[in-house]
Protein backbone atom coordinates (compact mmCIF):
# COMPACT_ATOMS: atom_id res chain seq x y z
CA UNK A 1 0.00 0.00 0.00
CA UNK A 2 1.30 3.66 -1.16
CA UNK A 3 1.71 5.70 1.82
CA UNK A 4 -0.35 9.04 2.42
CA UNK A 5 0.63 12.70 1.04
CA UNK A 6 0.52 13.29 4.56
CA UNK A 7 3.00 10.07 6.17
CA UNK A 8 5.61 11.39 3.72
CA UNK A 9 5.37 14.97 4.73
CA UNK A 10 5.47 13.91 8.26
CA UNK A 11 8.91 11.50 7.52
CA UNK A 12 10.12 14.66 5.74
CA UNK A 13 9.73 17.00 8.82
CA UNK A 14 11.01 14.29 11.44
CA UNK A 15 14.15 14.41 8.77
CA UNK A 16 14.23 18.63 9.67
CA UNK A 17 14.28 17.96 12.91
CA UNK A 18 17.69 19.77 15.07
CA UNK A 19 19.72 16.29 15.18
CA UNK A 20 23.57 15.86 16.70
CA UNK A 21 25.24 13.13 13.63
CA UNK A 22 25.59 10.93 16.22
CA UNK A 23 22.04 10.49 16.43
CA UNK A 24 21.32 10.75 13.03
CA UNK A 25 21.04 7.28 11.50
CA UNK A 26 17.99 6.64 14.33
CA UNK A 27 16.59 9.83 13.43
CA UNK A 28 16.60 8.91 9.70
CA UNK A 29 15.03 5.34 10.23
CA UNK A 30 12.70 6.57 12.80
CA UNK A 31 11.62 8.47 9.74
CA UNK A 32 11.61 5.94 6.94
CA UNK A 33 10.38 2.72 8.84
CA UNK A 34 6.55 4.29 8.11
CA UNK A 35 6.25 5.38 4.53
CA UNK A 36 9.26 2.61 3.35
CA UNK A 37 8.17 -0.92 4.79
CA UNK A 38 11.44 -3.06 4.17
CA UNK A 39 13.08 -6.43 5.58
CA UNK A 40 15.82 -4.52 6.19
CA UNK A 41 17.79 -1.29 6.25
CA UNK A 42 21.50 -0.88 6.32
CA UNK A 43 23.42 2.70 6.82
CA UNK A 44 27.09 3.49 6.55
CA UNK A 45 28.67 6.79 6.69
CA UNK A 46 32.24 7.13 6.47
CA UNK A 47 34.81 10.44 6.20
CA UNK A 48 35.05 12.20 3.17
CA UNK A 49 38.65 12.56 3.54
CA UNK A 50 40.33 9.32 4.72
CA UNK A 51 36.74 7.28 4.49
CA UNK A 52 36.79 6.42 8.04
CA UNK A 53 33.55 4.73 9.56
CA UNK A 54 31.84 7.36 11.13
CA UNK A 55 28.49 5.28 11.52
CA UNK A 56 27.19 2.02 10.66
CA UNK A 57 24.00 -0.37 11.30
CA UNK A 58 21.59 -2.73 10.18
CA UNK A 59 18.00 -2.71 11.13
CA UNK A 60 14.82 -4.14 10.26
CA UNK A 61 11.27 -2.94 11.56
CA UNK A 62 11.78 -3.42 15.36
CA UNK A 63 15.23 -2.65 15.78
CA UNK A 64 19.16 -3.79 15.28
CA UNK A 65 19.68 -6.83 13.44
CA UNK A 66 22.37 -9.12 13.93
CA UNK A 67 24.41 -9.71 10.53
CA UNK A 68 27.71 -10.98 12.35
CA UNK A 69 27.08 -14.22 10.67
CA UNK A 70 27.77 -12.48 6.92
CA UNK A 71 30.16 -9.98 7.88
CA UNK A 72 33.07 -12.21 6.69
CA UNK A 73 31.97 -12.75 3.27
CA UNK A 74 30.99 -9.56 3.05
CA UNK A 75 33.98 -8.08 3.36
CA UNK A 76 35.35 -10.61 0.92
CA UNK A 77 32.66 -10.24 -2.17
CA UNK A 78 30.98 -6.98 -1.55
CA UNK A 79 33.01 -5.47 -4.58
CA UNK A 80 30.94 -7.87 -6.74
CA UNK A 81 27.94 -5.45 -5.62
CA UNK A 82 27.07 -3.05 -8.56
CA UNK A 83 26.61 -0.83 -5.75
CA UNK A 84 30.36 -0.35 -5.56
CA UNK A 85 30.31 1.67 -9.03
CA UNK A 86 27.32 3.69 -8.02
CA UNK A 87 28.52 4.93 -5.05
CA UNK A 88 32.21 5.62 -6.46
CA UNK A 89 30.22 7.73 -9.07
CA UNK A 90 28.05 9.76 -6.42
CA UNK A 91 30.59 10.14 -3.69
CA UNK A 92 32.79 11.59 -6.74
CA UNK A 93 30.02 14.09 -8.19
CA UNK A 94 28.24 14.94 -4.81
CA UNK A 95 24.88 14.45 -6.63
CA UNK A 96 23.03 11.70 -4.72
CA UNK A 97 21.83 8.30 -6.34
CA UNK A 98 18.92 6.59 -6.04
CA UNK A 99 19.64 2.94 -8.39
CA UNK A 100 17.47 -0.27 -7.43
CA UNK A 101 19.99 -3.70 -7.70
CA UNK A 102 18.18 -5.48 -9.78
CA UNK A 103 18.38 -2.43 -13.02
CA UNK A 104 21.62 -2.95 -12.51
CA UNK A 105 23.04 -6.46 -13.11
CA UNK A 106 21.33 -9.25 -15.44
CA UNK A 107 19.68 -11.72 -12.88
CA UNK A 108 21.82 -15.04 -14.62
CA UNK A 109 25.05 -13.12 -13.67
CA UNK A 110 24.03 -11.42 -10.39
CA UNK A 111 22.96 -14.59 -9.18
CA UNK A 112 26.27 -16.80 -9.88
CA UNK A 113 28.19 -13.86 -7.42
CA UNK A 114 29.47 -14.75 -4.42
CA UNK A 115 27.70 -12.22 -2.89
CA UNK A 116 24.63 -13.13 -3.49
CA UNK A 117 24.51 -16.41 -2.19
CA UNK A 118 27.03 -15.81 0.42
CA UNK A 119 25.33 -12.81 1.93
CA UNK A 120 22.27 -12.03 0.87
CA UNK A 121 20.58 -15.59 0.35
CA UNK A 122 21.00 -16.52 4.16
CA UNK A 123 19.31 -13.14 5.33
CA UNK A 124 16.18 -13.21 3.11
CA UNK A 125 17.07 -10.85 0.67
CA UNK A 126 15.65 -10.77 -2.95
CA UNK A 127 16.24 -7.05 -4.21
CA UNK A 128 17.46 -3.89 -2.81
CA UNK A 129 17.29 0.02 -3.42
CA UNK A 130 19.82 2.27 -2.44
CA UNK A 131 20.28 5.74 -1.95
CA UNK A 132 24.59 6.86 -2.71
CA UNK A 133 25.73 10.43 -1.97
CA UNK A 134 28.74 12.37 -1.15
CA UNK A 135 28.74 15.62 1.02
CA UNK A 136 31.07 18.53 2.34
CA UNK A 137 32.30 15.83 5.03
CA UNK A 138 31.26 12.82 4.68
CA UNK A 139 29.72 10.22 2.23
CA UNK A 140 26.64 7.77 3.03
CA UNK A 141 24.96 4.68 1.86
CA UNK A 142 21.33 3.83 2.60
CA UNK A 143 19.78 0.66 1.61
CA UNK A 144 16.97 -0.93 1.65
CA UNK A 145 16.56 -4.81 1.56
CA UNK A 146 13.32 -6.49 0.28
CA UNK A 147 12.38 -10.02 0.21
CA UNK A 148 10.72 -9.86 -3.39
CA UNK A 149 11.18 -7.17 -6.37
CA UNK A 150 11.10 -3.73 -4.82
CA UNK A 151 7.61 -1.91 -4.94
CA UNK A 152 7.25 0.93 -7.28
CA UNK A 153 6.05 3.01 -4.47
CA UNK A 154 8.68 2.71 -2.13
CA UNK A 155 11.08 3.52 -5.51
CA UNK A 156 8.90 6.82 -5.69
CA UNK A 157 8.85 7.65 -1.83
CA UNK A 158 12.37 7.30 -1.83
CA UNK A 159 13.83 9.38 -4.84
CA UNK A 160 11.23 12.18 -3.04
CA UNK A 161 13.34 11.80 0.34
CA UNK A 162 16.48 11.70 -1.18
CA UNK A 163 17.10 15.41 -1.30
CA UNK A 164 16.34 15.82 1.83
CA UNK A 165 17.69 13.38 3.24
CA UNK A 166 20.85 14.40 1.86
CA UNK A 167 20.32 18.20 3.31
CA UNK A 168 19.65 16.75 6.69
CA UNK A 169 22.82 14.73 7.07
CA UNK A 170 24.51 18.03 6.14
CA UNK A 171 22.31 20.00 8.87
CA UNK A 172 23.21 17.57 11.38
CA UNK A 173 26.74 18.54 10.86
CA UNK A 174 26.45 21.89 11.07
CA UNK A 175 24.45 21.36 14.36
CA UNK A 176 27.49 19.63 15.90
CA UNK A 177 29.15 22.61 14.80
CA UNK A 178 26.48 25.55 16.49
CA UNK A 179 26.69 22.72 19.68
CA UNK A 180 30.56 22.28 19.97
CA UNK A 181 30.89 26.07 19.70
CA UNK A 182 29.87 26.87 22.74
CA UNK A 183 32.56 26.25 25.14
CA UNK A 184 33.88 29.65 22.95
CA UNK A 185 30.24 30.99 22.28
CA UNK A 186 28.00 32.78 25.02
CA UNK A 187 24.89 32.20 23.75
CA UNK A 188 23.70 30.18 20.71
CA UNK A 189 20.03 29.51 19.97
CA UNK A 190 17.45 29.70 16.67
CA UNK A 191 15.26 31.41 14.97
CA UNK A 192 12.23 30.53 13.06
CA UNK A 193 11.37 32.41 9.98
CA UNK A 194 8.34 31.40 7.46
CA UNK A 195 8.64 30.63 4.04
CA UNK A 196 6.30 34.22 4.19
CA UNK A 197 10.02 36.09 5.73
CA UNK A 198 7.76 36.80 8.82
CA UNK A 199 9.68 36.05 11.96
CA UNK A 200 7.46 32.66 13.73
CA UNK A 201 9.51 32.38 16.83
CA UNK A 202 12.13 34.61 18.43
CA UNK A 203 13.23 33.59 21.90
CA UNK A 204 14.30 36.18 24.74
CA UNK A 205 17.33 35.38 24.57
CA UNK A 206 17.89 36.14 21.35
CA UNK A 207 16.05 38.76 21.26
CA UNK A 208 18.25 40.35 23.66
CA UNK A 209 21.01 38.88 21.92
CA UNK A 210 20.62 40.66 18.82
CA UNK A 211 19.58 43.58 20.48
CA UNK A 212 23.17 43.39 22.11
CA UNK A 213 25.24 43.33 18.81
CA UNK A 214 22.72 45.91 17.10
CA UNK A 215 22.40 48.16 19.82
CA UNK A 216 21.46 51.02 17.09
CA UNK A 217 18.59 49.06 15.72
CA UNK A 218 15.26 48.37 16.92
CA UNK A 219 14.78 44.40 17.59
CA UNK A 220 11.47 42.86 18.98
CA UNK A 221 10.52 39.44 18.75
CA UNK A 222 9.28 39.64 15.61
CA UNK A 223 11.80 41.90 13.97
CA UNK A 224 15.26 41.43 13.13
CA UNK A 225 17.75 43.37 12.58
CA UNK A 226 18.21 45.19 9.13
CA UNK A 227 21.47 43.59 7.83
CA UNK A 228 20.73 39.71 9.32
CA UNK A 229 17.02 40.14 7.51
CA UNK A 230 17.94 41.14 4.42
CA UNK A 231 20.50 38.13 4.53
CA UNK A 232 18.34 35.43 5.50
CA UNK A 233 15.27 36.97 2.66
CA UNK A 234 18.22 36.86 -0.04
CA UNK A 235 19.59 32.88 0.80
CA UNK A 236 15.84 31.96 1.16
CA UNK A 237 14.81 33.14 -2.04
CA UNK A 238 18.40 32.04 -4.06
CA UNK A 239 17.20 28.75 -2.92
CA UNK A 240 14.15 28.57 -5.18
CA UNK A 241 16.16 30.64 -7.63
CA UNK A 242 18.93 27.14 -7.72
CA UNK A 243 18.19 24.04 -8.96
CA UNK A 244 18.56 21.31 -6.74
CA UNK A 245 18.64 21.74 -2.45
CA UNK A 246 22.16 22.94 -1.73
CA UNK A 247 23.77 22.61 1.58
CA UNK A 248 22.74 25.10 4.43
CA UNK A 249 23.91 28.81 4.06
CA UNK A 250 26.46 30.10 6.45
CA UNK A 251 27.46 33.68 7.10
CA UNK A 252 29.74 35.75 9.65
CA UNK A 253 28.56 38.74 10.97
CA UNK A 254 30.83 41.30 12.94
CA UNK A 255 29.31 43.81 15.44
CA UNK A 256 30.23 45.83 18.00
CA UNK A 257 30.56 43.22 20.60
CA UNK A 258 32.00 40.81 18.30
CA UNK A 259 30.99 38.07 15.72
CA UNK A 260 27.38 36.07 14.73
CA UNK A 261 27.64 33.17 13.15
CA UNK A 262 24.43 32.42 11.50
CA UNK A 263 23.23 29.20 9.34
CA UNK A 264 20.19 28.76 7.24
CA UNK A 265 18.52 25.54 7.03
CA UNK A 266 15.43 25.03 5.41
CA UNK A 267 12.48 22.69 7.08
CA UNK A 268 10.32 21.85 3.66
CA UNK A 269 7.78 20.57 5.48
CA UNK A 270 6.78 22.91 7.78
CA UNK A 271 7.51 25.54 5.49
CA UNK A 272 9.87 27.75 7.25
CA UNK A 273 13.37 28.73 7.91
CA UNK A 274 15.41 28.00 10.81
CA UNK A 275 18.62 29.96 11.72
CA UNK A 276 20.88 28.65 13.71
CA UNK A 277 22.48 31.47 15.35
CA UNK A 278 26.44 31.33 17.55
CA UNK A 279 27.35 34.53 18.63
CA UNK A 280 31.22 34.75 20.02
CA UNK A 281 31.88 38.00 21.97
CA UNK A 282 35.06 40.28 22.64
CA UNK A 283 36.55 39.98 25.84
CA UNK A 284 36.14 42.95 28.00
CA UNK A 285 38.28 45.97 27.24
CA UNK A 286 40.15 44.60 24.44
CA UNK A 287 42.75 46.99 23.28
CA UNK A 288 42.10 47.13 20.07
CA UNK A 289 39.11 49.28 20.63
CA UNK A 290 41.23 51.27 23.32
CA UNK A 291 43.84 52.49 20.85
CA UNK A 292 40.94 52.94 18.00
CA UNK A 293 39.37 55.62 21.41
CA UNK A 294 42.80 56.97 21.69
CA UNK A 295 42.53 58.21 17.84
CA UNK A 296 39.78 60.46 19.03
CA UNK A 297 40.31 64.37 19.81
CA UNK A 298 39.12 66.01 22.66
CA UNK A 299 35.93 67.32 20.90
CA UNK A 300 35.55 64.16 18.87
CA UNK A 301 35.01 62.19 22.37
CA UNK A 302 32.44 64.48 23.36
CA UNK A 303 30.62 64.18 20.46
CA UNK A 304 30.65 60.30 20.72
CA UNK A 305 29.74 61.00 24.38
CA UNK A 306 26.46 62.75 23.48
CA UNK A 307 25.84 60.22 20.28
CA UNK A 308 26.15 57.49 23.05
CA UNK A 309 23.53 59.48 25.24
CA UNK A 310 21.14 59.48 22.09
CA UNK A 311 21.13 62.80 20.66
CA UNK A 312 21.34 64.25 17.14
CA UNK A 313 23.10 65.92 15.56
CA UNK A 314 21.34 69.03 15.66
CA UNK A 315 21.16 68.92 19.26
CA UNK A 316 24.77 68.22 20.21
CA UNK A 317 25.74 71.20 18.01
CA UNK A 318 23.63 73.11 20.51
CA UNK A 319 24.96 71.36 23.69
CA UNK A 320 28.45 72.21 22.16
CA UNK A 321 27.92 76.04 20.68
CA UNK A 322 28.79 74.41 16.87
CA UNK A 323 27.02 73.63 13.53
CA UNK A 324 25.02 70.82 12.69
CA UNK A 325 27.09 70.38 9.51
CA UNK A 326 30.27 70.14 11.62
CA UNK A 327 29.08 67.87 13.98
CA UNK A 328 27.78 66.23 11.10
CA UNK A 329 31.19 66.15 9.88
CA UNK A 330 32.87 64.85 13.11
CA UNK A 331 30.35 62.11 13.53
CA UNK A 332 31.74 60.79 10.26
CA UNK A 333 35.44 61.34 11.30
CA UNK A 334 34.51 59.00 14.12
CA UNK A 335 32.83 56.74 12.82
CA UNK A 336 35.67 56.56 9.99
CA UNK A 337 38.54 56.29 13.00
CA UNK A 338 36.80 53.25 14.82
CA UNK A 339 36.09 51.23 11.60
CA UNK A 340 32.15 51.88 12.74
CA UNK A 341 29.38 51.71 10.06
CA UNK A 342 26.53 53.29 12.46
CA UNK A 343 26.09 55.72 15.36
CA UNK A 344 24.63 52.86 17.30
CA UNK A 345 28.04 50.54 16.86
CA UNK A 346 30.37 53.64 17.47
CA UNK A 347 28.03 54.14 20.60
CA UNK A 348 28.41 50.95 22.02
CA UNK A 349 32.24 50.92 21.46
CA UNK A 350 32.20 54.10 23.84
CA UNK A 351 29.98 52.87 26.08
CA UNK A 352 31.62 49.54 26.35
CA UNK A 353 35.26 51.46 27.16
CA UNK A 354 32.78 53.62 29.81
CA UNK A 355 30.79 51.26 31.69
CA UNK A 356 30.05 54.43 33.92
CA UNK A 357 29.33 56.76 31.77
Amino acid sequence: MEPTLNAVLQACKRLYAPTPIDKFADNLLAALKPVLPSRHYSWELLTMADMKMIDARCDDDRGPVDWSAVVEPYREFVCQHPYCAVAAEAFAGGNGRVAVRSELSPAAQWDRTDFRNLVLSPLGIGDQQGLMFGGEQAMAALVLHYEGGVPEASRRVLRLLAPHIQQAMAASFRWDEVVKGVNTATCWGRIRVGFDGRVEELEPAMHALLARHYPGQATSDRDLPAGVRRWVEQRAGKLWSESGIEAPREAVFMTPCGQLRLTLLTEFASRRHVVLVAAHEKPAGPTEEKRALATLTSREREVLQWVAEGKRNGEIAIILGSRPSTVKSQVETILRKLGAETRGAAAALWRGMNPGA
